[in-house]
């Protein structure tokens, strides 16, 4: 893809599992040590994001992250879970 390319990723409620998609996406194009910079990038442009785990799961072992990318998603989800449930 070109350097100045645009991705769209989409799905119906543009939470889970696209957000886990566009983490997969920018850890690729930035690097497995830019994981943190990629997720606030994400959180920037979609502050509702709760990566879906087995998206995040499945993209870390294909980017051999070596857990770094899930557990960091994971976070990620699991505080924008238990603030849905305070």
């Amino acid at each position: 893809m070109p350097h100045n390319a645009v991705v769209l990723v989409h799905c119906e409620a543009g939470v889970s599992r696209s957000t886990a998609a566009a983490l997969a996406l920018l850890v690729q194009h930035h690097g497995n040590d830019k994981i943190d910079e990629c997720i606030q990038l994400l959180l920037e442009v979609r502050p509702v994001a709760c990566p879906n785990p087995l998206i995040t799961l499945f993209a870390d072992e294909q980017l051999g992250c070596n857990g770094e990318l899930h557990e960091k998603a994971e976070k990620v989800a699991n505080a924008k879970i238990i603030k849905l449930m305070a």
